[in-house]
């Protein structure tokens, strides 16, 4: 389980299995379990990275769209939460990776990020793959 400083942990990341064609949305799935009140606002990265690490498309947005900020959240609480992704249409078939984290939306900085008590580089998590593919 990945741990952000601040009591908030990833308890669960889906990405379709079908993976994705370029020009099309795909949608991200995250569950967030929360161990100790926030106490401020976040948003919430999810990244498609290509293979020498660019940026390929991005979803950064408020947790559950901005509805119930991360300032709100107290302990115990655990929920779903969506994000999406757009396929960019000249995006080559292949696997990519997808990255998520938090940061704080005044500073731009990462919330610090620990998998198994060792930090994380650039505080981001590789929740998986999606395969792009034309259709055939």
């Amino acid at each position: 389980v990945a741990c952000f400083v601040g009591g908030i942990h990833r308890a669960a990341a889906q990405i379709p299995p079908r993976g994705a064609r370029p020009g099309h949305l795909v949608t991200v799935h995250l569950t967030w379990q929360v161990t100790a009140a926030v106490g401020r606002d976040l948003t919430t990265f999810v990244h498609l990275l290509g293979t020498d690490a660019n940026l390929i498309t991005q979803g950064d947005r408020p947790p559950l769209n901005g509805y119930y900020p991360s300032h709100w959240w107290a302990a115990g609480e655990q929920f779903p939460d969506s994000y999406e992704l757009d396929i960019p249409a000249g995006t080559p078939d292949g696997r990519y990776s997808i990255w998520l984290g938090l940061y704080d939306p005044l500073t731009l900085v990462r919330q610090p990020l620990y998998l198994d008590g060792r930090r994380q580089p650039n505080d981001a998590y590789r929740a998986g793959e999606l395969v792009v593919k034309r259709e055939e």
